[in-house]
């Protein structure tokens, strides 16, 4: 080993050893004051002439058309799919799982929901996870640069009723574009996604798909994340600065965003039984999860190669009107599944036949096999 091998190591070694114990401090001010990286000269001054070339000047390429071949035979049940995204919510801590340090799905447990165990993300950041989610692509193969035909695209082009509401502050990474009834909103609690429900309850189609993308549990703020009658873990990490907080109260503030999404589900699930005459189904996941300080590691976005399990395993719940659905579904919970099974399940909903669609993929196919 060279002289110049050993004192790149060497660097990186007290570089890690320096960095590693403040790990709590600097990853949250980074990720909370973003504006910083402009001050790091000539790097961000290059990276910023790149991004021009790359949003303005670079030919966009043709938008790719995959739904050709897309078609759907029954129309004569009527069908009505919440799918709730939700935003930083890791498995590791449901207790519809083995979690016990916190209950943090007190209100769906009553709804007899079906919680996944095996679920992974298809990245650890929301503009990878939400594209690729609804994307035909597989993780392994998908790409930001895509520009073609999602999932909804797919039931749109079919004849489903799609509607996009969003509270999440990254939007909905060019998903929703191409539909019409979308709404992206800024409020401070997700339950203004439940008004918005609502209102489109009383003016639906034959078939129908309805995405609430949430705010979830973003980081590092989370104690902004829920109002205050759902500060039931206690202590709290009333604070961004995740540095001048116990572990105990930041996993606790954490957990109070999840009990807050839990009971903006069980309201979902209330409202769709409300709703008579549809066959209707709610299906919840996540786009990443989230660390809480495991190993020195903080909020998320790690490459996907080496990132904990803590930001790729996520919820995944379901809940139907349909007790068939619901029995066959538990049968299954216990699969390695991925978000790569997202787009296959949502055509196979709705009864929608293409090239694309595969059935080992789809969660309510007999076939489905779990991911490799």
């Amino acid at each position: 080993m060279s002289i110049r091998t050993l004192n790149i190591l060497l660097g990186l070694g007290i570089f890690l050893a320096i960095f590693m114990p403040l790990t709590k401090t600097y990853i949250p001010f980074f990720r909370v004051h973003k504006e910083i990286r402009m001050f790091n000269v000539p790097f961000y001054q290059i990276y910023a002439v790149f991004r021009y070339y790359e949003r303005f000047l670079k030919p966009k390429p043709e938008f790719k058309i995959l739904s050709n071949d897309a078609f759907k035979e029954d129309n004569s049940t009527k069908k009505l799919l919440v799918l709730v995204v939700g935003e930083t919510a890791r498995a590791e801590n449901y207790s519809l799982s083995s979690y016990t340090n916190n209950d943090t799905n007190a209100y769906t447990k009553k709804d007899g929901v079906i919680f996944f165990d095996e679920f992974y993300s298809c990245g650890t950041s929301t503009a990878v996870s939400l594209p690729c989610m609804f994307s035909s692509s597989k993780r392994k193969d998908f790409s930001n640069d895509e520009y073609q035909e999602n999932a909804l695209d797919f039931l749109q082009k079919v004849g489903v009723n799609v509607s996009w509401y969003d509270n999440n502050s990254g939007g909905c990474k060019g998903i929703c574009d191409r539909f019409k009834d979308k709404k992206i909103l800024n409020s401070t609690y997700d339950e203004v996604l439940l008004k918005e429900l609502e209102l489109k309850l009383e003016n639906l189609d034959t078939q129908n798909i309805i995405v609430l993308h949430l705010q979830g549990s973003h980081g590092p703020a989370y104690y902004k994340r829920y109002p205050n009658e759902f500060k039931k873990f206690t202590p709290t990490c009333d604070t961004n600065k995740l540095e001048l907080c116990s572990n105990e109260a930041l996993i606790n503030t954490y957990d109070n965003t999840l009990l807050y999404t839990d009971y903006i589900l069980s309201r979902v699930i209330e409202l769709l039984k409300s709703k008579k005459g549809y066959e209707s189904a709610m299906i919840y996941l996540s786009d990443h999860g989230e660390s809480l300080g495991e190993n020195g590691i903080y909020l998320h976005s790690m490459p996907y190669a080496i990132a904990t399990s803590t930001q790729t395993h996520i919820p995944f719940i379901f809940w139907s009107n349909d007790e068939r659905l619901n029995g066959e579904l538990s049968q299954k919970k216990e699969l390695k599944l991925s978000q790569d099974n997202l787009f296959s399940t949502l055509l196979g909903y709705f009864g929608v036949s293409s090239s694309f669609y595969e059935s080992t993929f789809d969660l309510f196919n007999p076939k489905l096999k779990a991911n490799p």
